[in-house]
């Protein structure tokens, strides 16, 4: 049970809240997290997986895998499961064949599989070509009679298949080798799985970015590779089917990847790059329209474009947003041929800063409205010509036509088929989608990282690939999200994604009072604290100006919020918290956490972090997070590794939580490969009513004991009343 004693004051209206924590515990585990993969020379280097039952599939089936080929030329194996070189021994595998530039799933068992001319072929299937040098995501799924394969997340090839169930065999499992043929693997693997099951595209795409845990329903084998030294190749599933490096150095093999979820960019060299994203039916938008994305300009030119539904030949309803000469934004729609409406912003766009920008367009009033910063910008209904449903292909950062390309940063880019409200937008300015929420028919967050695809989150699939573009250097970091604080006044378990004297800047459109740097340093408290995790206790600051308080990268930060941010008797909330700067790129830990104490932590980067990656020594698997909101009514929610209403474990960017130690002195480390690709959500805590009780106990060392309990409510005055503690008046100055 841990105590917290809070005096929180706007002037001179006292509150005092006693915040009890009793909580139950699960098992203690330590997790461990690396970002590496492991690098094959084509020659003999491999890794076998002994037999198991797990391993012999029968049915439906899934193999993952991101590889990069240092070459295209001959067999590459990536995971096989065979008894020989026939059709009749194999029993599945995901490979390069000899053409060197696609990759091929072939399942045993049926009327056989192609070995690079040993067999038929009628249970294989082929990937588009790919490139060396280059990471892919590539995934082969068995479901039933239908065998798919998607790279970096999107179906790229079907094909139907005979009945027959897949050939069970006694071989071992190989990485990188197949013995019948001395067929090698020269290049990187990482993030191998296999399941038992025929995962949905959704899925796929739900977890290629992001590391997964032990605990997935239907996972017989998972190799993070993440150990960094050492000949074991590291089953992470709960099957044990751990492999072992086959004429490989337990050192120089192991190599340094791109860490999954980072928060990416695409930078565009305004001179051929572009992304282009082909048609299809959920881009017609013939009636309404929403575009929004953040932009960071290197440099802007008339009729620069940001986003284009065109082609050569103009077609009616095609659409662009670009500049002007003035670097104002501008909004066309075409008739047909060169007939075209366009109308545009009032401001101008600066270079060399991120800017968020949208426009809306409702065919039924021919309205346009543009919003910069989440700010509307100007209205207009100039343009006459209708959106209209059309075959031209999507582009990001091209016309469609001539070189009017994008020199700049793109990210978070999001199109809708309705009109988003002002506060839709705002709402949504500085967070992260989920991909699933209505109206939203093409998503890009830009934080894959690696590879040529560009993938988008909602269920239409509307992949884009990157044209003209360096896979390798491209990718660039992003601006720094915010966080969206709704709801009214009450308690928040906050932290954030750059470290130092940042904390009033973090919370500059919040109220903050009683410390230097403050809205009211002459108030008589503050409404920020941190724990003294020795002593556990609360620390209340004095100082958040830029020479004050310094906050470490995961350390968690309490903070009341008072719905009226502005003291002028208005509540203003939602609003947005943000913080400029570099993220944290480091480790991050939090320690000396005694046994049975808490610790209060805080995620340390600017993108969402896995609970369940987050290397831990004697502390509980489960963490708490405060939410008001939750079904029930306000309270705790809380992840243990494999359940809890925390969803999956995540912890979103700006989010603060509760862990304990437990069987000795406690300590985690966050470190970047805990980041993930998918978004979490930032819960509020404590909503107060201003109504309550509280007590302080006092005691001496001679056995002296007494307790004060103190009462609130709305009908309390700011002076003297019924509602004092008068018993310490004679304690008071």
């Amino acid at each position: 049970m841990i105590k917290m004693f809070n005096l929180v004051y706007k002037y001179f209206f006292l509150t005092l809240v006693v915040i009890v924590f009793i909580f139950h515990f699960f098992f203690v585990t330590q997790l461990f997290s690396q970002n590496t993969g492991l690098d094959f020379d084509g020659s003999n280097d491999y890794v076998t997986i002994s037999n198991s039952s797990s391993l012999q599939i029968s049915s439906d089936i899934t193999l993952e895998a991101w590889i990069k080929l240092d070459n295209l030329s001959g067999s590459k194996i990536v995971i096989l499961k065979t008894n020989g070189g026939s059709a009749a021994d194999m029993s599945y595998s995901l490979r390069v064949p000899s053409s060197g530039n696609v990759v091929r799933l072939a399942i045993g068992g049926g009327s056989g599989v192609d070995f690079d001319g040993e067999g038929s072929v009628t249970e294989t299937i082929d990937s588009p070509s790919l490139t060396s040098g280059i990471w892919y995501h590539v995934a082969g799924v068995r479901n039933s009679t239908t065998m798919t394969l998607y790279l970096n997340g999107e179906s790229v090839a079907t094909s139907s298949i005979s009945s027959n169930s897949i050939s069970v065999n006694s071989a071992s499992l190989n990485i990188g080798y197949f013995p019948s043929y001395g067929q090698y693997f020269d290049g990187q693997i990482d993030e191998v799985r296999i399941w038992d099951d025929a995962r949905t595209q959704s899925e796929i795409k739900a977890n290629m970015y992001a590391e997964i845990s032990e605990s997935e329903s239907n996972l017989v084998a998972y190799y993070r590779m993440n150990a960094g030294s050492g000949t074991t190749v590291t089953d992470n599933s709960s099957n044990s089917n751990n492999g072992t490096m086959t004429n490989m150095d337990g050192s120089s093999d192991w190599t340094s990847n791109t860490l999954f979820g980072q928060d990416y960019a695409l930078a565009l060299d305004g001179s051929n790059d572009y992304i282009i994203v082909s048609d299809h039916n959920s881009l017609d938008n013939d009636n309404y329209i929403t575009i929004s994305m953040w932009i960071n300009p290197g440099s802007i030119a008339n009729k620069d474009c940001l986003i284009s539904k065109r082609s050569s030949t103009e077609q009616s309803g095609n659409y662009a947003f670009r500049f002007n000469s003035s670097k104002q934004l501008k909004w066309y729609i075409w008739g047909g041929d060169a007939d075209n409406g366009s109308t545009h912003s009032t401001s101008a766009i600066s270079t060399n800063v991120w800017t968020h920008v949208a426009v809306t367009f409702d065919n039924s009033t021919n309205t346009t409205k543009f919003y910069i910063n989440g700010l509307l910008d100007n209205t207009s209904t100039t343009i006459s010509k209708d959106l209209d449903a059309n075959s031209s292909d999507l582009h990001l950062g091209w016309d469609g036509q001539n070189s009017r390309y994008f020199n700049g940063k793109l990210d978070e880019v999001r199109i809708w088929s309705d009109i988003r409200t002002q506060t839709e937008i705002q709402d949504n300015l500085y967070t992260e989608l989920v991909g699933n929420e209505s109206n939203l028919v093409a998503y890009y967050n830009f934080n894959g990282g690696r590879g040529v695809s560009l993938m988008d989150l909602t269920s239409n699939n509307n992949m884009g690939t990157l044209t003209n573009m360096d896979a390798a250097s491209d990718w660039t970091g992003s601006r720094i999200l915010g966080a969206v604080i709704s709801g009214d006044s009450g308690y928040r378990m906050l932290s954030s994604p750059v470290s130092g004297q940042i904390i009033g800047e973090l919370l500059s459109n919040l109220w903050t009072q009683g410390m230097t740097g403050s809205d009211a340093p002459e108030a008589s408290g503050a409404n920020i604290w941190t724990l003294n995790v020795s002593a556990q206790s609360w620390i209340a600051l004095n100082d958040i100006s830029s020479s004050g308080t310094s906050l470490s990268a995961g350390q968690g930060l309490l903070v009341y919020v008072f719905e009226d941010t502005d003291f002028n008797g208005t509540a203003n909330l939602p609003v947005v918290i943000n913080v400029t700067g570099t993220e944290n790129s480091s480790n991050a830990t939090l320690g000396s956490i005694a046994n049975g104490d808490w610790g209060f932590g805080g995620n340390p980067y600017s993108t969402t972090i896995d609970w369940d990656l987050v290397s831990k020594t004697n502390i509980t698997s489960s963490l708490y997070v405060w939410n008001d909101s939750k079904s029930g009514g306000a309270g705790y929610i809380s992840w243990n590794g494999s359940s809890g209403d925390l969803t999956n474990g995540l912890i979103a960017p700006y989010q603060g939580f509760w862990i304990q130690a437990s069987g000795g002195t406690g300590s985690i480390t966050i470190s970047t490969s805990d980041k993930v690709g998918q978004s979490g959500s930032l819960y509020r805590t404590l909503d107060t009513e201003e109504e309550g009780s509280m007590y302080f106990e006092f005691s001496t060392s001679d056995g002296g004991y007494d307790k004060v309990w103190f009462s609130f409510n709305s009908d309390g005055d700011k002076d003297k009343d019924t509602r004092d503690a008068y018993k310490l008046m004679p304690l008071m100055a």
